[in-house]
Formats: structure tokens, sequence, C-alpha cells
């Protein structure tokens, strides 16, 4: 085998194993549910240590219930830091929008990321506004 093939081949192996970026495209950011009703995809990155996520949890576990055409999907990191296929999701989604994520927890939507969490009144408000501008946009 000829060395330019060899390195194309291990280059593309080292890519598969290392999880190829993203593109912003690739993601479902918005989709149409069985009754053909637009839905819009909220992704959270959190960890079971961090506290400020703790604070957001009981909002998000009640956001399907009071908003159903909102899809959340829930991404919990994994205990012990930058390992694990979570956390090269939560790269690579960083990577897909433009950004280098490096907080939780973290909502990416609509091709975008904001990251941190104030309280129910002021984020919780400022992300259900922006969730609905997509849908509707």
């Amino acid at each position: 085998m000829k060395l330019g093939k060899r390195l194309f081949l291990a280059l593309g192996i080292a890519g598969l194993l290392q999880g190829a970026a993203w593109s912003k495209d690739e993601i479902v950011w918005r989709h149409k549910d069985k009754t053909g009703r637009q839905q819009v995809d909220l992704y959270v990155f959190w960890s079971r240590d961090c506290s400020v996520c703790h604070k957001a949890l009981p909002f998000l576990r009640t956001l399907e219930k009071k908003h159903p055409w909102i899809t959340l999907h829930m991404k919990e990191l994994e205990r012990g830091g930058r390992k694990g296929p979570v956390h090269a999701e939560y790269i690579r989604m960083g990577q897909a929008v433009g950004e280098r994520p490096w907080s939780i927890p973290a909502f990416f939507f609509c091709k975008r990321l904001y990251m941190g969490w104030v309280d129910e009144e002021s984020t919780g408000t400022w992300l259900v506004n922006k969730l609905r501008q997509c849908r509707n946009g």
C-alpha cells in the first residue's frame, strides 16, 4: 500500500475514533411531531456535581408539560470530567454552533448556545421566549 493511502486510512480511522465535528445542519433543532405541529429541540448538558444545574432542574422537569412544543434532551455529563461520549457530544455541539462550551448548565437550541442559570423568573422566562421565537421563526 502506498504511503498516501496508508496516511489517508490512518487519518480516517483516527477521525472516527475521536468523533468528527458536526455541522449545525446535522443537529435536529426543530422537527414536526406526529400531528405535524412544529417542535423545538432543546439539548441541556448538566452534571450531578453542579449546584447551579440543580437549581435549574425543577424548571426543566416541567418544561415539556407546560410547553408541549418543546422536546427536551437531558444530557448528563459523566462524573470525572472530560471523558466519555456525552462530553464528546457537548464539545461537538459547541463546535457546530461556533462556540467553545465551558460551563454548565448549557442549553443548545436553534443553532445557538447559552450557558448558565440564575432562576426561573429570569433565565427560565428568557429561555422559553427564545425557544418560542425559534418555533415561530
